[in-house]
Parts: C-alpha cells; structure tokens; sequence
C-alpha cells in the first residue's frame, strides 16, 4: 500500500502527517532542487534519511547501472576513477550530499543509517526504515523477502 501524490500536493496543507518521498536521485540533486523542495512543504518538518552504502558494494552497482544504461568504462577504470579523488564526487564522499540537504533542512533534519548494517542483521530496509524512522513496530511483510546481501557488499 502505498501513497501518491504530486510536488503540488506535497505541502504543510496536504492534510497528511506524513508525507513520504523515497529516490536514490535525491542524492543527485542540485542545491536549487532541495531548495524548491523545501519550499513546496511550506515549513513543514521534514526528516531527511540518508542509507550509506559500503563503496565496496557502493560502486559495483553504479558501474553495472552505467552499464545498463549502455556505458562501455571497464569496472575497474570506473572504481579507480572514484578511488583516485573520492571527495571530487557525492557518490561516495557522502557528505556532500548530507551538506546539501543539512543546509536546507538543517543538521537536525538529517538522519543516517548503514544500509550494509541493516541487511546483514537480515532485516529489509522497507522494514527497518517503517520501525526505525516511523515508529512502526510491527510493520506488515512486504512480500518481497529478505535483500540478498551481495558478496561486495560484506567486504
């Protein structure tokens, strides 16, 4: 069961008390875009959850994305691109995109999980996040079982 709704109806005037917005491309976005999404919640409080990823299983899944998405880069020109200069990108200097959003948000707004923490415990991060961020302790199963724990991602 899920919640739709546009940037329009994301407001402090929606009639909702939660409103859930939930994209890896957050972490893309520019300042202008976090900014336009603050003001679309009118001065609502807003939580901002950020999952780190180990780069270890971090950057193998953005080079296989690339590669979905028809890049030809080898996997280990890639890695070493990130490797050489890791702060030169928000993929895994994490703190530029906890910066970005702190600044609109505040620091107080900022909440930070391990996402490698979460599944290796076994749990799914549909679930951790239900109990861990809305207070739902006994959320229902999401039918889609247990997040495998790739082999990177336990290195």
């Amino acid at each position: 069961m899920g919640l739709r709704c546009s940037p329009r109806s994301t407001s402090a005037s929606s009639g909702f008390d939660i409103i859930l917005l939930s994209s890896e491309t957050f972490a893309y976005w520019t300042d202008a875009e976090v900014r336009t999404l603050a003001a679309l919640l009118r001065g609502a409080p807003a939580s901002i959850v950020f999952y780190c990823r180990r780069w270890s299983g971090l950057l193998p899944a953005h080079w296989r994305e690339g590669v979905k998405h028809g890049s030809a880069e080898t996997m280990s020109d890639f890695v070493g691109r990130y490797l050489e200069t890791p702060s030169a990108s928000g993929i895994v200097d994490f703190a530029q995109v906890l910066a970005r959003f702190a600044g609109v948000f505040g620091a107080e707004s900022l909440r930070v999980a391990s996402y490698n923490a979460v599944l290796e415990a076994g749990e799914d991060l549909l679930t951790n996040f239900c109990r861990s961020f809305l207070g739902w302790r006994d959320p229902p199963d999401n039918g889609l079982g247990r997040q495998r724990v790739a082999r990177h991602d336990r290195l």
